[in-house]
């Protein structure tokens, strides 16, 4: 009798490890890209950020999908910001500039190089202190969110606002539930939640596993209509909106693909003018980096990425440019600024 309950209860186990095994290889088979670690996994210059919250510098954020945990690595501040970090009080004297970025201004290269030269200008009688809100992932809505909720508590005199080609990508949101059981917006790949447990053993090496976090923890959106194109044209909107019922000047600029035009896929150039073509319409102070950066310099595009093609590295990545880049970037977006605030001067003067 024990024996025929025994072999009933080992067909039963063999008929769960066979149905799980007909489910994993389905989902490798049907939705390879869907489910794959990489959605789940995005690899900054600071490190994974990823599901494993020890070493994540990311939590949830009802608002803003994801954000900064203050003070979780000596390069963000108390506030979530990355950079050196202001009294909120501002002195008399201080003229602050708020960047608004994605993993570029992420690395925190640009905005210092911003903040060194315009500190190095000793006609301009002000005193520069940038604020670096740039997140990794972030985009257009994002931006448009913390303008709308968070920005001008910081008391900003400018938004400089950097776009980036992918930014497209970063339009699209997952919907879950939250510990109250409201619904927020997420990225997976940035998601954190302290309240369960994941196997990483699982996470890394089954899909099954990772399609059961998903089904369980985010719930897709039924009701956002519009395409990416139609979404970033509503938040760039949102963005110009946010500065000017507040009167504060926003200067964009976009950093284009570090490729030659004529290299450029057709996806790509299509994203690249559609992006520009909307900053331009939307704001009156936009900035062509593609343009400024082919006036004033004559090497390959190539050579401004962060690992150029012959080295070791990202040589296939055409969305971050190196330090040098962001430098020449920087003196670019330095003399734009420096004749806004000359302008204003020069105006408040009467001349």
């Amino acid at each position: 009798m024990i024996n025929i309950y025994l072999r009933k209860i080992f067909l039963i186990l063999i008929g769960i490890v066979l149905g799980l095994l007909v489910y994993e290889l389905a989902l490798r088979g049907l939705f390879k890209q869907e489910y794959s670690l990489k959605r789940f996994y995005y690899a900054g210059p600071y490190g994974n950020l990823s599901l494993d919250f020890k070493k994540s510098t990311t939590k949830m954020s009802p608002v803003m999908g994801w954000e900064h945990i203050p003070n979780s690595r000596e390069y963000i501040n108390s506030y979530g910001m990355i950079g050196p970090e202001y009294p909120l009080e501002k002195h008399p004297g201080v003229f602050r500039i708020l960047v608004l970025g994605d993993s570029i201004m992420a690395f925190d290269w640009c905005p210092r190089f911003i903040e060194r030269e315009l500190n190095n200008q000793k006609d301009l009688k002000f005193e520069f202190e940038v604020w670096n809100a740039g997140v990794h992932g972030y985009g257009a809505e994002q931006y448009a969110r913390f303008l709308e909720h968070y920005a001008f508590d910081y008391k900003p005199d400018m938004i400089l606002a950097g776009f980036c080609t992918n930014d497209f990508g970063s339009m699209q949101f997952l919907i879950f539930k939250n510990k109250g059981g409201d619904m927020s917006t997420a990225n997976w790949m940035y998601y954190k939640k302290d309240n369960y447990f994941i196997n990483h053993y699982l996470f890394n090496n089954f899909y099954l596993y990772r399609f059961l976090l998903v089904q369980r923890f985010f719930v897709r959106s039924e009701s956002d209509p519009g395409s990416d194109g139609e979404k970033f044209i509503s938040a760039v909107n949102r963005i110009r909106s946010a500065c000017d019922k507040r009167n504060i000047p926003a200067v964009v600029f976009l950093f284009p693909h570090l490729k030659e035009l004529k290299d450029l896929t057709e996806s790509e150039a299509y994203i690249e003018n559609f992006i520009l073509s909307t900053l331009r319409s939307t704001f009156g102070n936009c900035i062509d980096l593609r343009a400024e950066f082919r006036r004033l310099h004559k090497p390959p595009f190539s050579e401004f990425r962060l690992s150029p093609p012959g080295g070791t590295g990202l040589s296939d990545d055409i969305i971050h440019p190196s330090k040098n880049g962001h430098r020449i970037a920087a003196g670019i977006i330095c003399k734009y600024i420096i004749g806004l605030i000359n302008k204003r001067e020069r105006v408040r003067q009467g001349r």
